[in-house]
């Protein structure tokens, strides 16, 4: 596998995603790790929190990609939650993603971030293997700051820079919630994230905002934000998060 660019500046490589950690461990796991299944970069690089690049930016062509080009509509589902023994955690609470394919689990695992749980649903869904290739993208797979901002990016198609990335922290910003109380036995789901793929391949991206996920709003926004659960969709899922943010009062 090509490594990254080793002189980039430590600002680049936090915007660009991980090209190891969207690679599943080719080796085997040994003792206790052998349950689980390990992306390259957390078996043989430096752990999440130390290596340079990013944990948690994704493809969302990745994302659409996991339908694998049905002749139906397809529902690609995203749900963060949290929950004790969840996600592969032992004797503690830990947050994560379920991901599933019209209502089938496709995601179940060890892992904390979104591109982690994307990998193992790659690898079931058979759009990944042990050892496979990189996907081939057109542009650089690293983030634009102006296309993350409010305003947009004024270089729309012309930007050399990928506009399908996407940060999981940001969109796992949006809930608003008190955090688990107490040990209760209960898991809890914040939000969800369905990208619907029609036959002829146009997406629909739609942010579910779940009950749990807006117990932590602010009094003073209780009166704007609509019943929960709400929803908000669009064709690009960026612009559905912006608009959840300017609801929620985002920073």
């Amino acid at each position: 596998m090509p490594a990254h660019p080793s002189k980039v500046s430590d600002a680049y490589a936090a915007r660009t995603p991980c090209r190891k950690h969207y690679h599943v461990f080719p080796g085997e796991a040994r003792g206790s790790m052998r349950h689980h299944t390990y992306s390259e970069c957390e078996m043989t690089g430096p752990s999440g929190a130390s290596c340079r690049y990013s944990h948690d930016i994704v493809n969302t062509r990745r994302i659409i990609a996991l339908a694998r080009g049905g002749t139906r509509p397809t529902t690609v589902s995203l749900i963060y939650g949290c929950g004790f023994e969840r996600y592969g955690s032992y004797e503690n609470w830990r947050d994560g993603w379920d991901v599933s394919v019209d209502g089938h689990d496709v995601g179940h695992g060890r892992g904390h971030d979104l591109p982690k749980f994307i990998m193992l649903a790659e690898l079931k869904q058979g759009v990944a293997t042990k050892g496979g290739s990189d996907p081939v993208y057109a542009k650089k797979q690293s983030m634009c700051l102006q296309h993350g901002s409010a305003s947009g990016c004024p270089r729309g198609a012309n930007c050399p820079y990928d506009h399908d990335l996407i940060d999981g922290k940001r969109i796992q910003g949006l809930a608003k919630h008190n955090g688990v109380q107490g040990m209760t036995a209960e898991d809890l789901n914040y939000l969800k994230v369905d990208c619907v793929i029609g036959p002829s391949g146009d997406v629909l991206w739609r942010i579910t905002m779940l009950p749990e996920g807006c117990k932590g709003l602010l009094a003073a926004l209780q009166g704007a934000v609509p019943a929960r659960p709400f929803t908000f969709e669009g064709a690009e899922l960026l612009d559905v998060v912006r608009r959840m943010e300017t609801l929620l009062q985002v920073v």
